[in-house]
């Protein structure tokens, strides 16, 4: 049975890393390289996205609120109102809850972060065991044995053609 044995192992796949990217990258830091060269392992998966994701949720965030605290400044200086304590009293309320905004942003972003690492350590564990049990199918039928018959599907029903129709029958 030689179409079951296992592919040579071919030097473009050995080498390098993916879409003819090089394997080896290191990264430098500084003009021209001159700087330290930081190390060359990658940051792990859950850093990037946890990374990512905190700056799309905090950034705009934040310019929000520096052009709302702008627009703030601006109104008082060119209208010349007097600062009040009534003023003052607003303006560490509006303060504060930029702040809670800020910190829900980035507690959102790091809740998001951690639900996707589960979700892709959840997706790496069932390929795992997919591609075990295709290995233990391979070694058996390099030895001969029959394989059970695979256990049959429910029947797909279509949806149904009327929107109006809830719940499907």
């Amino acid at each position: 049975m030689s179409q079951l044995r296992a592919p040579a192992a071919r030097s473009e796949r050995r080498e390098g890393g993916r879409h003819g990217r090089s394997g080896a990258r290191t990264a430098t830091t500084g003009a021209a390289g001159a700087g330290s060269a930081q190390s060359s392992a990658p940051l792990p998966a859950e850093a990037r996205i946890r990374s990512q994701l905190l700056r799309t949720s905090v950034l705009p965030a934040v310019a929000v609120a520096l052009g709302g605290a702008a627009a703030v400044l601006f109104t008082i200086r060119s209208t010349g109102a007097e600062t009040t304590p009534g003023l003052w009293a607003a303006l560490t309320g509006a303060a504060a809850i930029t702040v809670a905004s800020v910190t829900a942003a980035a507690l959102g972003a790091d809740r998001a972060a951690k639900a996707v690492f589960d979700r892709a350590g959840a997706l790496r564990r069932s390929t795992a065991r997919g591609q075990d049990e295709l290995g233990s199918i391979v070694e058996q039928l390099r030895r001969g044995e029959s394989l059970e018959p695979r256990p049959r599907l429910p029947p797909h029903r279509p949806p149904a053609t009327n929107s109006t129709c809830w719940p499907p029958n």
